[in-house]
């Protein structure tokens, strides 16, 4: 059986079309600007990252995920990060802190190990992480996910626990002891917090979906959908009055260039 985000993919990844893509940012979004602030804990470094994240994915040739995209983007989402905190120096300024602050065998506080998290979650096996990121990432059930990956939900089930052990024993590695049930509350609450995308980044992912565009009747009506979808509906009509302008220069370009 394929589902809609196959279909939707298929439709990317055979003709760009820019409705497919629309629909892929307005799924994933959310999530991956969160994996960004949770990393790099600044809201506007975060908005950066999370556009370089979709300019990725539309740079992609071929595809580069296997069975879930949205696991993908969150391992570029951490990734890329990691590495702004890593090339800055403050990656390395927080580790020293943490461990200055921190008692053996104290339960940390998550706001100082959720960079940690991510990095533990995007360093497990396709076959424990697909699942993981699915139930906590993007709130699927497990039913939804076993119907995906085409397994039964109890191994669904036994594959969230094991990856949830597995993250466990990779952050104990790093001196922050923290249980499977705790670490497993902790992700579940990133299901509500992913589900917010700030208004300049939704305008930036807008234009993105315009660029996919050859004509622009077509990306305008995806560049208003995705707005709408995104925002509030007070914030979507100034954003769909930003893209209708845009729209109308980028038509007026093309009829000088006639």
């Amino acid at each position: 059986m394929q589902y809609a985000g196959d279909r939707i993919l298929e439709q990317w990844t055979s003709a760009r079309d820019p409705e497919a893509f629309r629909a892929i940012v307005q799924r994933h979004a959310g999530m991956v600007y969160a994996t960004c602030a949770r990393i790099l804990g600044n809201s506007h470094e975060a908005e950066d990252v999370a556009q370089e994240c979709f300019e990725i994915f539309i740079k992609a040739r071929r595809p580069l995920w296997k069975q879930s995209l949205g696991a993908w983007l969150h391992g570029v989402a951490t990734n890329r990060s990691l590495k702004r905190l890593e090339s800055e120096g403050r990656r390395k300024r927080r580790e020293d802190r943490f461990a200055g602050q921190s008692d053996p065998g104290d339960e940390p506080e998550w706001d100082d190990v959720y960079a940690y998290v991510d990095e533990a979650l995007a360093m497990l096996p396709d076959d424990l992480r697909i699942p993981v990121a699915a139930h906590f990432l993007e709130g699927k059930t497990h039913e939804t996910i076993a119907s995906e990956l085409g397994i039964s939900r109890s191994a669904v089930t036994q594959r969230i626990h094991r990856a949830l052990d597995q993250m466990g024993a990779t952050l104990k590695k790093r001196g922050l002891p923290i249980s499977s049930v705790a670490l497993g509350a902790a992700l579940s609450a990133n299901v509500a917090e992913a589900g917010t995308v700030p208004a300049s980044l939704a305008v930036t992912l807008g234009k993105l979906a315009l660029s996919q565009s050859a004509q622009t009747a077509t990306a305008l009506g995806a560049a208003k959908s995705f707005a709408a979808a995104l925002l509030s509906n007070k914030i979507a009509v100034v954003l769909l009055a930003g893209l209708a302008t845009l729209s109308w220069l980028a038509y007026d370009r093309l009829h000088d260039e006639a």
